[in-house]
């Protein structure tokens, strides 16, 4: 693998095993709860802490991406990492509010979340629940944000039916 062709998995280990508070969310989220989605891209919502987002930057630029400044960064509330064919999409606010009007916030889900593992498998992800994710999708209304809600929704009754 060249250096500017950034290997997923081993920045995704690198971010799991890290102090980087971080969710992974979007169509890679869904995957990881069993959706039969496909999708190439990672969008990730990370603590906008100054600290955290330092930490962030530093393990992605050590992971092959093209990592920004943490002065470019500032006052914007996304940016995107590439390397090579992988592409990052990073949230870094403290809060969304969806088309909805419901506000969901970073230190909410975070305390609320999931982590994705198999066992023997060093891969750790930390995802919104199921709920939370729902929230997120409904910050547009594109055709594909709707499947991903339809996913959610029978994600979220196999699940209720399971715990009775």
């Amino acid at each position: 693998m060249e250096r500017d062709e950034a290997d997923p998995v081993a920045f995704l280990e690198r971010l799991g095993a890290s102090s980087v508070r971080w969710l992974l969310i979007g169509r890679q989220a869904l995957i990881q709860y069993g959706a039969p989605l496909q999708t190439m891209d990672y969008d990730l919502w990370v603590d906008p802490g100054a600290a955290n987002l330092r930490r962030f930057l530093a393990l992605a630029g050590g992971a092959g991406l093209e990592s920004p400044t943490l002065a470019s960064v500032q006052g914007r509330p996304y940016f995107t990492l590439h390397g090579g064919l992988l592409k990052v999409d990073v949230f870094k606010v403290r809060s969304f509010r969806n088309l909805d009007g419901e506000e969901i916030d970073f230190a909410s889900a975070w305390r609320r979340r999931t982590v994705a593992s198999a066992p023997g498998d060093p891969l750790r992800l930390p995802l919104p629940r199921l709920d939370d994710l729902r929230r997120l999708k409904r910050m547009r209304d594109g055709e594909k944000d709707r499947e991903d809600l339809r996913y959610i929704d029978q994600l979220t009754k196999t699940k209720r039916r399971r715990t009775r």
